[in-house]
């Protein structure tokens, strides 16, 4: 199988004292930018310690027709890898190539080929215009017009149930109609590859449905290739052919997402709720692989536990359970569970999604 996207050892750094407790800004692009201008680079070994590594030695191939998944928290380099392969970004090393084009020596083909749809997409639309009329203008930069565009930005409009308020401007629109817009921009345009980075998070649970249907459909109908980026396992799970864990600047797994969970079939997870927790004893007496509270008011939180053939479920319920009782809580549920990529998330990497 050919690749449409192939990245080797693919490297980024950004200068430290730019860098916020959410990864990088556009105020680092915007530095790099003017770095490049100078023509000033930051050499091997020279203040190391100035730099942050994003990205740290990537590998990736996504097959034509492929719907690959890179899967990460924030903060872990997706959004700075799809920067770089839609050409906003010059890597700090290695090479990515996109339908077969280096992306640093052909930038104009890459363009070509490209279609990109990001969470925080608003960016290049003129708040006086309708929505309809900044998609006839990006369609124009396409050298995309007349009936052809009219029929692709209307096919687009109505995949994200946006053909109603086509005609409002953008500046009336609330943030989830604009990032529908920004998604039916990446829609217009017919190109053999899809780059998707958190598209849906800003959708409500319907729209962000109905979106991933249509995404779906592109690649099984049209042989779209699809890189989806997102910090939704559930996502990825549903979606994609082949999953790509990331995390810290590497990717740390690659696999089908049934050969990825596959991998702890030595492991038992034991799911348990607890509520009333006082926790006056302190944490719990096993390190929980996952911790989520349901509902904070009582104190109602679900612990998933990793077990193995030292620490049983049975030893670890009865510690477990022996906790909740000295903190006047109660035990709700107890029961053992089919390993899921959130699991194998956590379970690879140390840390949970988020």
């Amino acid at each position: 199988m050919s690749l449409m996207v192939e990245v080797r050892g693919l490297v980024k750094r950004f200068p430290r004292e730019r860098m916020g407790s959410l990864g990088a800004s556009w105020d680092i692009y915007l530095q790099g930018l003017r770095q490049l201008i100078r023509h000033r680079e930051y050499g091997e070994g020279e203040d190391d310690d100035r730099l942050v590594t994003v990205l740290d030695g990537v590998d990736l191939g996504v097959g034509d027709g492929e719907f690959f998944g890179l899967l990460g928290p924030n903060g872990a380099g997706k959004s700075t890898l799809i920067k770089i392969l839609c050409t906003l970004l010059l890597p700090d090393g290695g090479e990515a190539y996109l339908n077969g084009f280096n992306v640093v020596e052909y930038p104009s083909h890459v363009k070509a080929s490209i279609s990109v749809m990001v969470s925080q997409g608003l960016r290049g639309f003129d708040q006086t215009l309708s929505a309809r009329h900044n998609l006839e203008f990006f369609a124009s930069l396409y050298n995309m017009r007349g009936r052809r565009a009219r029929e692709r930005i209307d096919r687009a409009l109505g995949i994200v149930d946006m053909a109603g308020d086509a005609d409002r401007r953008m500046n009336v629109l609330s943030s989830g109609q604009k990032q529908r817009v920004a998604l039916a921009r990446g829609l217009v345009l017919d190109a053999p590859v899809l780059l998707m980075d958190e598209a849906t998070v800003m959708l409500d649970p319907r729209a962000a449905r109905e979106f991933r249907s249509y995404v779906q459909a592109l690649n099984r109908e049209e042989g779209k290739t699809v890189l989806w980026c997102t910090h939704l396992t559930h996502e990825a799970e549903e979606l994609c052919h082949r999953v790509a864990i990331l995390d810290r600047a590497r990717v740390t797994a690659c696999d089908t997402p049934h050969n990825l969970t596959a991998r702890m079939r030595d492991v038992s997870l034991l799911e348990i709720e607890v509520s009333g927790i006082h926790h006056d004893g302190g944490p719990p007496p096993v390190e929980p692989l996952s911790t989520r509270i349901l509902d904070p008011a009582d104190g109602r939180t679900l612990y998933r536990i990793k077990t193995d053939q030292t620490d049983t479920p049975r030893r670890l319920l009865a510690e477990m359970s022996h906790w909740v009782e000295r903190n006047g809580g109660d035990l709700l549920m107890a029961r053992e569970v089919v390993p899921s990529l959130e699991d194998v998330f956590m379970y690879t990497t140390g840390r949970p999604m988020g």
